[in-house]
């Protein structure tokens, strides 16, 4: 029997216990984090499919959700017309007709005649994310069954499509004789690039580029869960028309065809606009192809590179609380590392 004195001791000697564990566990993934990236980032060899004959790879459309002038945003919408992938096509949506960001686009446009581009004009209220509302048309209206939504303060390299591509439908063989799931969807880690002289824009950048980039890698390499940000996502619209975020197995919804608009509007219970009802809606989207379907994700050995405008120390804090507040109980790595780990805004 312990009396009182040996119980009281016992009470700080678990807790220095799983201190000292939860302290070892932590240390561990962000070394697999930083080996990983090493090993992933390390050679980044060009896809056959970027010198490939336009009719024998598969098309992709690239959506791009905008919203005012981002920073950076010609340089980065830029590098989606450079992408050396012979089959793709361009679509920029905006909610507003007078958005300030059209005249980038349009300027790109003329500077780029031999991309096929267009832009969608007017967003569809399908529920309470902006970012949905203003991408729901231009999901129904791409010509393609692969899409590529990347957010506009992204840029990146030419050669991230064709890699990206060929990371979704050539999977590298499994070193096991077990059966691989399918990858459904390829995502790439944010790395920061900032020329702001403020406090807080220096201090997203560190974060980005070091404590949340080895937690994405080190999460996404041990792979027992869902975990992906929405900065650059490549997936297929037929395998998001068969979600409805419930994050549960369930029969397939009745198939559409692509490219038309009419044979979407009246279904806000499958695809897209089914994410409507959360705020981290890239996310739920990745989780829902991992639990609902059965599928596996693929992190590229292509970057997306973030650019970050100018931000005070407040409103780094502030924005790191309202994101985590949006993803509640989200992210595995809410539970893995105290700190606010995987929100890149």
């Amino acid at each position: 029997m312990l009396d009182d004195n040996d119980a009281f001791l016992t009470v700080p000697f678990m807790l220095a216990v799983v201190g000292a564990i939860w302290y070892v566990v932590l240390w561990a993934i962000g070394l697999l984090g930083c080996f990983a990236g090493r090993r992933r980032y390390r050679l980044r060899p060009r896809s056959p499919l970027a010198s490939a004959p336009a009719n024998t790879v598969p098309g992709v459309s690239i959506l791009r959700p905008l919203k005012g002038l981002d920073t950076n945003l010609y340089e980065n919408l830029e590098s989606t017309f450079t992408q050396e992938y012979p089959n793709y096509e361009l679509l920029f949506s905006v909610a507003d007709p007078n958005d300030q960001a059209l005249g980038v686009v349009r300027e790109l446009i003329a500077k780029y005649p031999d991309v096929k581009a267009e832009i969608v004009v007017g967003e569809e209220v399908v529920g309470v994310n902006p970012k949905v509302n203003n991408l729901v048309r231009s999901y129904r209206k791409a010509t393609h069954d692969i899409l590529w939504v990347l957010d506009s303060n992204v840029m990146v390299d030419p050669g991230t499509l064709a890699r990206s591509v060929d990371a979704l439908i050539n999977p590298p063989a499994s070193k096991s004789n077990k059966p691989q799931k399918r990858i459904a969807l390829v995502h790439h880690v944010p790395l920061a690039f900032v020329n702001e002289p403020q406090l807080g824009s220096r201090i997203e950048e560190a974060f980005l580029n070091t404590n949340h980039a080895k937690m994405y890698i080190a999460i996404n390499t041990v792979a027992l869960e869902s975990c992906v940000v929405g900065k650059s996502n490549l997936y297929r619209r037929s395998d998001v028309d068969k979600l409805d975020g419930s994050l549960k197995p369930h029969p397939p919804p009745p198939s559409r065809s692509f490219g038309s608009s009419s044979s979407h509007i009246s279904d806000t219970d499958h695809g897209l606009a089914a994410f409507s009802r959360f705020m981290a809606e890239d996310n739920m989207i990745a989780s829902a192809l991992w639990h609902e379907l059965d599928v596996r994700h693929d992190l590229s050995c292509d970057v997306a590179r973030n650019a970050i405008g100018n931000m005070s120390l407040s409103d780094y804090i502030w924005r790191r609380l309202v994101f985590q507040s949006t993803l509640g109980n989200s992210f595995v790595a809410n539970y893995v590392d105290p700190l606010p780990t995987l929100g890149d805004g």
